[in-house]
């Protein structure tokens, strides 16, 4: 998110500078600007008497230069429609409540246009929120519910995969994908544009994600930083084929830890280095490029046999949950960790 002046429009997030600080709020006409408070002009009120409520620009900037939030596409997609924004402004019209910490304008503003009530005033972040990494775990249902892909061009790619099985799992995550955006974004994926590179990984504009999978699940990550998911099946293996195979890629810090490791282990360590290639978002895989020790990922190991991973800038910010197709449950999995 970037400011600077400009023509605004209803459902921008704006603010003007009083002093040493901003004041913020939500523009819906040169007559209507929902903010919590008065712009703080001398003696601040006490604070159980501010409200969020309505002035007019002219009271808003008292002749001072007004900026506009210049959003990133994420941003654009997780705000939704102008009209939703000025809806959830006016919706809070006499709420009370004020703290300078931890409820000021700013926390008002963005939770309105943004949906989270965060300040870069009075908690350090510099104007850029702490982005929530979302994986969604999803076995393969029993019937593959029906709904459109977008774009035409995955379309084209799955429906000329020869495989039944490789087709079937690209048909379903990207149908996790759609419907992840959706939810969580509030976008339809037909709305995005779209880009598949030489070697075949896929990316949108606004929206950073990972796919993987396995014979019977897919797992699916979306956050607006890079991200890396991988799938694996941690059992009902060539157990000593997977062990030499991935012996063999490992570091010689790595070796010192995975030597007596069990399958199950050597799968999840062989994921956490899928994922930061993934993550890296480079053309050729090189294992031992990529530490199995970062502590940028964090590794589950499911009941019903699998190792999933995630690489991500902020591994505290990772929320992984099961989809059945329909509904969004609790995941429920051993995380795994270096002994």
């Amino acid at each position: 998110m970037r400011w600077w002046p400009a023509r605004l429009r209803p459902g921008d997030m704006i603010r003007v500078a009083i002093g040493s600080v901003w004041h913020y709020g939500i523009y819906v006409s040169d007559d209507e600007v929902i903010q919590f408070g008065q712009p703080p002009r001398g003696q601040l009120p006490p604070a159980e008497s501010v409200r969020v409520c309505r002035t007019t620009m002219d009271v808003f900037s008292a002749g001072s230069p007004v900026e506009a939030a210049q959003l990133s596409p994420w941003e654009k997609l997780r705000r939704g429609s102008p009209a939703r924004v000025v809806r959830t402004a006016r919706s809070r019209l006499g709420e009370g409540g004020y703290d300078l910490l931890t409820n000021n304008c700013e926390h008002f503003a963005m939770s309105c246009a943004l949906g989270r009530a965060v300040s870069a005033q009075t908690e350090g972040l510099a104007g850029e929120q702490k982005r929530p990494v979302r994986v969604w775990y999803a076995p393969l249902p029993d019937r593959m519910p029906f709904a459109p892909i977008f774009p035409p061009e995955r379309l084209r790619q799955i429906e000329e995969t020869g495989d039944p099985a490789l087709k079937l799992l690209r048909s379903w995550d990207w149908l996790v994908l759609s419907e992840m955006i959706r939810r969580y974004y509030e976008a339809d994926v037909s709305d995005l544009r779209f880009e598949c590179s030489s070697s075949g990984r896929w990316s949108a504009d606004g929206v950073q994600f990972s796919l993987s999978h396995v014979k019977d699940a897919v797992a699916v990550a979306v956050s607006g930083d890079p991200v890396g998911v991988d799938l694996e099946i941690s059992r009902d293996r060539d157990g000593e084929t997977v062990r030499r195979t991935v012996l063999a890629c490992l570091t010689d810090e790595e070796k010192q830890r995975a030597g007596e490791y069990a399958l199950r282990d050597l799968a999840a360590i062989w994921t956490r280095k899928e994922c930061a290639f993934k993550r890296a978002r480079l053309e050729t895989f090189e294992p031992l490029a990529h530490s199995s020790l970062d502590r940028t990922i964090r590794t589950f190991l499911t009941d019903d046999g699998h190792a999933l991973s995630v690489a991500c800038r902020d591994p505290g910010a990772l929320t992984v949950s099961l989809y059945d197709g329909q509904s969004v449950h609790s995941f429920k999995a051993q995380e795994w960790r270096f002994t």
